[in-house]
């Protein structure tokens, strides 16, 4: 009697730490928007959502989410724990494009995650080959029974390695440190278990009066001989990266370099990201906006690249080799805390859809089309304009921006169709196109060497006097919207290409 229940419990004890590998075995798939990052877990029957705030990684509870599956929409419903949701929808086999819709805290965000049906399952057979050896050799285990003790040892650590989602394309590995520059997976449930909060860098004013790029001390970590910082590359992925530490005021780290404005670096956690698996991370699609948009490539080779115009979004489709292709589609946006759809028909080398936008709006949109015979999605954004305080001269540059440059640059200097934005990090302080460079094209035009615009003509009507006044305008803009000491981006349709202009 005493052999049986032995036995019993030996079995007991495989099943017990293999199983939860199995009942964790869903794949992860995760998207942000400018407020918002989601992070879908899908199920058998249903899906669970992972809702946190973009710049702190709190998770967000009472939100207000829609969730449009293509011929699926339906409401996400909240648990009792912060930031979690219930979702009455599963994967079909051939995937899905999420556009799920969010309202929080008196913010909104529009985010696109793409769910890929095969990968939902990903683990289950694994988990299931793992548990039939396991019963086998423990059942071989009775025969020597000596045995015994190493087959429930084997075979529970085997169990243990669970739960295992798959993130997007990147996989666990089994490195012991972190190299600086390696990235670090963490799954939400885990960040959500251990509280990891990350923090928006942006240049501050310190305590010594200089404005620079800081961080709290306690997010700098010392890794391989290296100072670091964890930055988020996507909801569940981090990388070390090395930084110089230029000086300490107060509980602030000055850093040199390593970061830049409007990234997110965990401020909280760290010490767990030191400790998690590190793997190979895909190398960025290199940008390659053609006319001052944001660019994005997507998993089928299909690059899109879109601007936001006054009244319309104007999208460019071309495939892997830079030839347009025909595309036509659904562009959904959210403008105002509404959202907005509207269809994108052909327009020159370019697909437009007409909507109550301005380029100065915040608003996120997502393009879901037909190109090449594919159907793809892609997600973009940008911030609301800010406009600073003027000084007398900078009043007088603006004026004669708009009386002379605006017709091509576009009144909120975010670009038109006749040329490229100056609310750009190409053109930022610091960039290759310095004041010289800049009041150099003012004086004499420009060649083109960079946007898909043609050659800029000198400039006619300005006054003597009047292009450092622009110049001063522009950088006043610049410095308001992000872009003041060169690192940072104006809005996330600020982007380096390969150009032309």
């Amino acid at each position: 009697m005493g052999s049986v229940v032995r036995r019993a419990v030996i079995v007991i004890a495989v099943l017990a730490l293999a199983l939860p590998g199995l009942a964790h075995a869903h794949a992860a798939f995760g998207g942000e928007g400018s407020a918002f990052q989601v992070v879908v877990y899908p199920g058998d029957v249903s899906s669970v959502l992972y809702v946190a705030d973009t710049d702190s990684n709190a998770p967000i509870a009472g939100a207000s989410i829609e969730v449009d599956a293509g011929g699926w929409r339906g409401s996400a419903r909240a648990t009792a724990t912060a930031g979690i949701y219930e979702l009455a929808w599963k994967p079909p086999p051939h995937g899905a494009d999420l556009v799920i819709s969010i309202l929080a805290s008196g913010k909104d965000d529009l985010i696109l995650i793409r769910v890929t049906g095969g990968d939902a399952e990903i683990m289950s057979g694994v988990s299931w080959v793992l548990i039939a050896a396991g019963l086998v050799l423990v059942l071989a285990g009775f025969a020597i029974r000596r045995r015994e003790p190493v087959v429930v040892l084997v075979f529970g650590l085997l169990g243990a390695i669970g739960p295992v989602f798959a993130h997007g394309g990147d996989d666990h590995g089994e490195a012991a440190t972190v190299p600086v520059g390696g990235p670090t997976v963490m799954d939400k449930p885990t960040q959500f278990q251990v509280e990891l909060r990350t923090e928006r860098v942006e240049p501050r004013e310190l305590a010594d009066g200089r404005r620079a790029i800081a961080v709290p001390r306690d997010a700098v970590h010392e890794i391989s001989g290296h100072q670091a910082v964890f930055v988020r590359v996507t909801p569940e992925v981090f990388e070390a990266r090395q930084v110089t530490v230029e000086r300490v005021v107060g509980s602030l780290a000055v850093l040199a370099d390593g970061v830049r404005a409007g990234e997110r670096v965990a401020i909280q956690g760290g010490d767990q990201l030191q400790a998690l698996a590190i793997v190979p991370l895909t190398p960025p699609v290199a940008d390659g906006a053609w006319y001052g948009g944001q660019f994005s490539e997507t998993p089928e080779g299909i690059r899109i690249e879109i601007a936001v115009r006054d009244g319309a979004v104007r999208a460019w489709v071309r495939d892997a080799a830079d030839k347009p292709l025909p595309a036509s589609g659904i562009a959904t946006m959210r403008i105002g805390g509404k959202t907005v759809e509207a269809r994108l028909d052909s327009d020159g080398d370019a697909i437009t859809a007409q909507a109550p936008v301005a380029s100065s709006d915040r608003l996120a949109v997502i393009l879901r089309l037909q190109a090449g015979g594919k159907a793809v999605a892609a997600r973009f954004a940008q911030e609301a304009l800010v406009k600073p305080a003027l000084s007398p001269e900078t009043e007088a540059g603006k004026a004669a921006f708009e009386r002379v440059c605006a017709q091509c640059h576009g009144a909120t200097l975010r670009g038109s169709d006749k040329g490229p934005p100056l609310l750009h990090r190409l053109y930022a302080p610091g960039s290759g196109h310095g004041d010289s460079a800049i009041l150099a094209a003012m004086a004499n035009g420009a060649l083109a060497h960079m946007w898909k615009f043609g050659e800029m003509p000198k400039p006619e009507g300005l006054a003597v006097g009047e292009d450092r006044r622009v110049l001063a305008y522009i950088r006043a803009m610049q410095t308001a919207n992000g872009l003041g000491d060169g690192t940072g981006l104006a809005s996330d349709l600020c982007v380096v290409g390969t150009p032309g202009r």
